[in-house]
C-alpha cells in the first residue's frame, strides 16, 4: 500500500512538472538517492527522487460516526483501522549548470504540494481507480519481492 501511495504522488507530480514545463520524459522517480555501497544510485542523475523518510502513526485520524448511533442494534466487530503518516522527501539530483533548472523543479514541487491543486484535479480526471488500488493494497506484495 505504502508503495502505491507514494507511486501515485510521484506519477501526479510528473504529469505537473511536465505540464508546467512541457517536458516529455518523466522527471521524478521514487528511488533512494545512495545505494548502500555508498554510490549514488545511477538512475537518479537530472531527476527529482521521490523518498520515504518516515512512517508515523496516527493517533487522531478522522473518524466516520458510527452507524449504529443508538446502540441497542447489533453490529459486527472489526478491527481498528490503522491510520499512517507517510513522510515523504522530494530531493533534486542536478549538478553543474543544471543546478539553476533544479532549483525551478523544487519550486514548483512545493507549490503542487502547497496548493493541493494537482491532487485535487487528479481525483476528477479518473484517479479513483489508482485510489482504489491504493486502499486495497496494490502492488505491495507482488511488487516487492517480499512474502
Amino acid at each position: 500500500m505504502i508503495n502505491a501511495a507514494i507511486s501515485h504522488l510521484a506519477n501526479q507530480l510528473n504529469q505537473f512538472l511536465k505540464r508546467s514545463f512541457g517536458l516529455t520524459e518523466d522527471i521524478v522517480t521514487v528511488s533512494n538517492i545512495v545505494e548502500p555501497d555508498g554510490s549514488i544510485a545511477p538512475h537518479v542523475n537530472n531527476k527529482l527522487v521521490m523518498l520515504l523518510t518516515n512512517i508515523e502513526r496516527d493517533t487522531v485520524p478522522f473518524r466516520k460516526p458510527s452507524n449504529n448511533a443508538s446502540g441497542n442494534e447489533r453490529s459486527p466487530i472489526s478491527a481498528p483501522s490503522l491510520y499512517l503518516n507517510l513522510y515523504v522527501m522530494v530531493a533534486a539530483n542536478f549538478s553543474g549548470n543544471s543546478y539553476p533548472e533544479a532549483l525551478k523543479l523544487i519550486s514548483n514541487t512545493i507549490s503542487f504540494f502547497s496548493t493541493a491543486a494537482g491532487i485535487r484535479s487528479a481525483q476528477h480526471a479518473g484517479s479513483r481507480s489508482a485510489h482504489r488500488k491504493i486502499d486495497a493494497g496494490y502492488g505491495d506484495s507482488e511488487d516487492s519481492g517480499f512474502e
